[in-house]
């Protein structure tokens, strides 16, 4: 048996193991730092885009409420 302050072979397995996980995270870790920094710009545009359909929208919405409240005076004021 070994002597308690001696490593087992399998907590050497263990050891390597995880150093091994520890550099493929830190891989994955960067590969993905690396995606988002590059589908910023593409994020962004996207952002800007549904911003401007919202205002669109928005003032569509409005338009489409004053022109109703419109008719609406009208159609009263004819009675």
């Amino acid at each position: 048996m070994a002597a308690p302050w001696q490593r087992t072979p399998h907590e050497d397995e263990i050891d390597a193991e995880l150093r091994s996980l520890e550099k493929e995270i830190g891989k994955l870790r960067s590969a993905k730092k690396e995606a988002l920094e590059k589908a910023r710009p593409f994020n962004e545009r996207v952002e800007t885009i549904a911003r401007e359909e919202r205002e669109r929208v928005d003032k569509l919405h409005r338009l489409m409420a004053e022109m109703h409240d419109l008719e609406t005076r009208r159609r009263d004021a004819g009675r």
